[in-house]
């Protein structure tokens, strides 16, 4: 269960730290977050900087938590409970077809879709899955070169995700060498 564990660390830790990097390079990055916070929760847009700041604060929190290995599993608790949200507002808005950019690895925006809910399912269940592998049996500390594989390949599967619209995008188009 390590090389599991140490996987589902790798994905969440990317994501987790790519989403958190891309809002805060630049004061128009987190500007532009900003704006899509209140336009994906259009009810909550009065707050929605101080939703903004909690957001960043949440992610950099689960990277950090999910880095540290005496921290582990209450990284994967908080990304439960933050890919929970973030899927609750992004099926939300996919309902309500509201053509707002997620913004969730930076400046470019395609509209939530399917995509994007598809995304965050499977994350969520990356950190549920890691909170169970917790309650297994380790099976022992493991070879340096097993973990180093497992985080490399979790970690691979992060970029993947943080790509993923930049994916769809050149399966998806007519020519995608234009």
């Amino acid at each position: 269960m390590l090389y599991v564990r140490t996987g589902l660390c790798g994905v969440l830790v990317v994501v987790f730290l790519a989403a958190a990097v891309s809002k805060c390079r630049s004061r128009s990055a987190f500007a532009g977050f900003r704006a899509a916070v209140a336009a994906l929760m259009p009810a909550a847009a009065h707050v929605g900087p101080a939703i903004a700041v909690g957001v960043i604060a949440a992610e950099w929190s689960v990277a950090v938590l999910l880095a540290v290995p005496s921290t582990v599993t209450v990284g994967f608790a908080l990304a439960a409970a933050v890919l929970g949200a973030f899927t609750a507002v992004t099926v939300t808005a996919v309902r309500r077809r509201s053509g707002v950019g997620c913004r969730c690895f930076g400046a470019r925006s395609r509209p939530v879709g399917a995509v994007h809910v598809v995304r965050n399912v499977l994350l969520l269940a990356a950190a549920v899955a890691g909170l169970v592998t917790g309650l297994l049996p380790a099976g022992g500390p493991g070879a340096p070169a097993g973990v180093a594989v497992a985080a490399g390949v979790g970690g691979g599967a992060g970029f993947l995700l943080t790509v993923l619209d930049e994916l769809v995008d050149v399966f998806t188009s007519p020519d995608p060498l234009l």
